[in-house]
């Protein structure tokens, strides 16, 4: 038989760790990376855990199974003395049974003020209690108010870029139509001046005035077809600006309720926190 040190002080392998806990060797090394736990090696450079790791594993095995996030349960490690209030490790239990022993002893002998004072101390764990706890809410809440920011976000700059894109597009187009009737114009203009050559000095006029009718029937055309593309342009800006106004004011929105319910949770838990304290000092 082994003995209680003996078995602190035994030493496991990853793949031993793992199929005491439960879970895959790359679980373990994950919740290490996360949970930023230190990482002992033997003389080969090979990880090893002792008892103790292997209880604080499956500690965190059980958060996870209650629906905890690893950084809510990094908090819980890291909080000053949070994890030993909440889960006492098993190593402990004996001495908390005899710390119970002899206070239970001291209990029967102590006068009125000691049971008072004993009263105040328990309604301080609980008060120390109900504080992480509402630490570990008022996080969550934040990391979901900061994620929904960045979507909204992203929606918006994903949309405003389709738009300058799209305009982009027109423009470009706009410019390959007007070099194509830059060099329809050239090649007519070129006709005419061959024609101005083999023909009569008459003829050559009324060509030239007929290519400027022309002219200045296309630049018609292509003012109002840039009056087309300017108004276009300023309704899909404004479009732009209505929905990132809406997505604003939805954000908004959405915020001020999780502002609300925030507080609606706080002053639960300060009137669940007042209610024990009461029946602590009525105690």
């Amino acid at each position: 038989m082994k003995t209680e040190q003996e078995k602190k002080e035994e030493r496991y392998l990853i793949s031993e760790t793992a199929k005491l806990v439960g879970v895959e060797s790359h679980v373990l090394r994950y919740w290490e990376e996360e949970l930023k736990l230190p990482i002992r090696r033997n003389e080969l450079g090979h990880r090893y855990y002792t008892r103790e790791d292997v209880e604080q594993f499956r500690e965190i095995k059980k958060l996870k199974e209650q629906g905890l996030q690893l950084k809510a349960i990094r908090t819980v490690l890291t909080a000053e003395g949070s994890m030993q209030i909440l889960m006492p490790v098993p190593e402990k239990e004996e001495e908390h049974r005899r710390e119970m022993q002899e206070s239970g002893n001291r209990v029967r002998n102590e006068s009125p003020a000691e049971t008072e004072q004993r009263a105040l101390d328990a309604g301080e764990k609980a008060m120390r209690l109900q504080m992480l706890l509402h630490s570990l809410v008022s996080q969550a809440v934040r990391e979901n108010n900061e994620e929904l920011t960045r979507q909204i976000r992203e929606t918006i700059t994903k949309e405003m870029d389709y738009q300058f894109r799209i305009q982009e597009e027109e423009s470009r187009k706009r410019e390959q139509e007007h070099m194509e009737k830059e060099e329809e114009h050239f090649r007519k203009l070129d006709e005419t001046l061959r024609q101005y050559a083999g023909r009569g000095r008459g003829a050559v006029q009324a060509s030239l005035r007929e290519t400027k009718r022309q002219q200045k029937l296309a630049a018609r055309t292509q003012k109002e077809e840039q009056k087309a593309a300017q108004k276009a342009a300023r309704e899909a800006e404004a479009k732009s600006r209505r929905e990132a106004a809406k997505s604003r004011r939805e954000s908004g929105r959405l915020k001020k309720e999780q502002e609300r319910q925030q507080r609606e949770k706080e002053k639960e838990e300060k009137r669940k926190s007042k209610s024990k304290t009461g029946e602590a000092e009525r105690l």
